[in-house]
C-alpha cells in the first residue's frame, strides 16, 4: 500500500504537528508502506525559507520508501488540490492506495 500524506508542517521545522507526521511517516515506511510527505519548503516559524531548501516550484527528497515533495509555497498548493483549498494554515489528510 502507498500512502499520499498532506501536511502543512514538516520536519526540518520544530513543532509539535511536524514531528507528529514524521513519526507517523517513519512508521509506516518501517511496516512496508511507501510513502509520500507532500508540504511546503520549511519556514515556520520566522516565516523565512530555512538555510539550504531553495525557493523553487517543486524539489523532492527520498530517504528509502519515503518520499518528501515540497511545494514553494502552500497556498499554491491549496489552490491546486482542491481539498485543501477551505484551510491552508493547519491542513493535514492523508490518501492511500493498494
Amino acid at each position: 500500500m502507498r500512502i499520499l500524506f498532506l501536511s502543512h508542517y514538516y520536519p526540518p521545522e520544530v513543532n509539535a504537528p511536524a514531528n507528529r507526521v514524521h513519526e507517523h511517516a517513519r512508521g509506516w515506511v518501517e511496516d512496508g508502506r511507501g510513502h509520500t510527505v507532500i508540504t511546503g519548503v520549511p519556514r515556520h516559524p520566522l516565516g523565512e525559507i530555512f538555510p539550504g531548501y531553495p525557493n523553487g516550484w517543486f524539489q523532492r527528497e527520498e530517504t528509502g520508501r519515503l518520499w518528501v515533495e515540497r511545494e514553494s509555497r502552500r497556498e499554491d498548493l491549496a489552490r491546486r488540490m482542491p481539498a485543501c483549498r477551505e484551510e491552508t494554515d493547519g491542513w493535514a489528510g492523508a490518501v492511500s492506495s493498494p
